[in-house]
């Protein structure tokens, strides 16, 4: 038996080191979003630009459909062999896509095959991710039944800074790459540092052991947990899906922020990637502030208020945009829509895994997630990017918001907050 020293030190490593793997599948989403226009050019040369974006925006989409039949998966896996299982063989998965996605020969060489491959991987991808930050969130969660919120808060701040990452990593890329370069082969390189990381990721995990929770819970465990989700919780899973409509979908519009200046405001940025790096950063601290207050107000007083203030935030930036003509200008207001934004993403975890029980409560969690982003952050955002293609309306983006943030709202006002409560059996 190990002493208790060396107990509750491993415990503090938990959080930080479960979230580092939600952090490497954010930079795998943002990388392929920032880096959309050179994937374009290598896997659909000689298309006029617009078509080939949206065939790649099409493939990242495709990724995201996939989610859900990984969550499903992978909860099942988790509610009935482990918590740990299941997030370390998405965590193998997805590394291993990231590789060979990296290694995709172009068109040149294989011709259409290249195109078939990247959409093969990113539906591989797809799947992967589907388990690996509500596993994530839960094995933290029952490992700190007491501070839910604050470890949530944690563990998404590590999550988000993965956005940070990907900006990080391709403003390097971009310094010491030429334009042609980078275009050419530097892309490539994102993915491989994505899967090397995934691969250290799991090595730093292979030491945790079980929630004490699910242990206790294992002479009790059921055949087809699924069953009893919605047979027992439908509810709470409509609840579930609905709490994921501010997160991801504003993630979407949050990525691709760099060209929505571009394209409307009055300044042309000279290096993108500077705004993304600062607004992420931003906004995973504040992450982490969102999280540890719901242990103090509660869960569904925080979503009330973020889904407000997310919504006022992101109505009053893009409304500003088009007047802005400096970069006090733009960075003051991102700090705004950051700080705004933050709340819902520190809570949204907790909110929805406190919903179910031990029983099936990986395979709740993951089903909520994974519709969640398939719909708010892949399928919508796919038809709101055709829809500025042909209108070019920032009109648009504050319908989309004010409308995300609507259901977001009315979802939580009619739900039950269970922040006081004992995680269940």
């Amino acid at each position: 038996m190990k002493p208790k020293s060396e107990i509750k030190r491993n415990s503090y490593k938990i959080p930080l080191v479960a979230s580092l793997g939600g952090c490497m599948e954010f930079y795998d989403f943002s990388l392929f979003i920032f880096m959309l226009h050179p994937i374009s050019e290598a896997f659909f040369p000689g298309e006029p630009p617009s078509v080939s974006f949206y065939k790649t925006l099409l493939i990242f989409a495709v990724g995201y459909i996939m989610r859900p039949f990984g969550g499903l998966f992978f909860g099942h896996l988790g509610d009935r062999w482990g918590r740990k299982k299941a997030f370390q063989i998405s965590l193998v998965l997805m590394s291993l896509t990231s590789f060979m996605i990296a290694l995709i020969p172009g068109v040149a060489k294989i011709g259409w095959f290249s195109p078939l491959f990247l959409l093969s991987l990113r539906v591989l991808q797809g799947f992967a991710l589907g388990g690996e930050i509500p596993g994530a969130a839960i094995f933290a969660s029952e490992h700190f039944p007491r501070k839910r919120g604050l470890i949530n808060g944690m563990l998404f701040l590590g999550i988000t800074w993965g956005m940070l990452l990907a900006s990080v990593v391709i403003l390097i890329l971009r310094g010491i790459l030429s334009p042609v370069h980078f275009t050419e082969y530097g892309w490539r390189i994102g993915f491989i540092f994505g899967g090397f990381s995934g691969l250290l990721i799991l090595w730093l995990r292979s030491s945790f052991s079980e929630p004490s929770i699910f242990i206790d819970f294992l002479a009790h465990k059921r055949k087809f947990p699924l069953v009893d989700l919605f047979r027992f919780s439908k509810k709470e899973v409509i609840q579930g899906i609905l709490a994921m409509a501010m997160v991801s979908g504003s993630l979407f519009l949050m990525i691709r922020i760099n060209d929505y200046i571009n394209t409307f405001s009055k300044i042309q940025l000279e290096n993108e990637n500077i705004v993304s790096t600062y607004f992420f950063g931003v906004y995973g601290v504040f992450i982490f502030f969102s999280g540890w207050i719901s242990d103090k107000i509660g869960r569904r007083m925080m979503m009330l208020i973020g889904c407000v203030s997310g919504g006022i935030g992101s109505i009053v930036f893009f409304f500003l945009l088009p007047g802005f003509s400096s970069y006090f200008e733009v960075f003051f207001w991102l700090t705004f829509w950051a700080i705004t934004m933050s709340l819902c993403n520190g809570t949204f975890a907790c909110f929805t895994i406190e919903r179910f029980p031990t029983v099936y409560r990986f395979s709740g969690f993951a089903f909520c997630y994974n519709i969640g982003f398939a719909s708010f952050g892949g399928i919508i955002p796919l038809f709101l990017t055709s829809l500025l293609g042909h209108l070019s309306s920032i009109i648009i983006l504050i319908i989309y918001i004010f409308v995300l943030a609507l259901t977001n709202f009315l979802s939580v006002l009619t739900s039950k907050d269970f922040f006081k409560e004992h995680l269940r059996f």
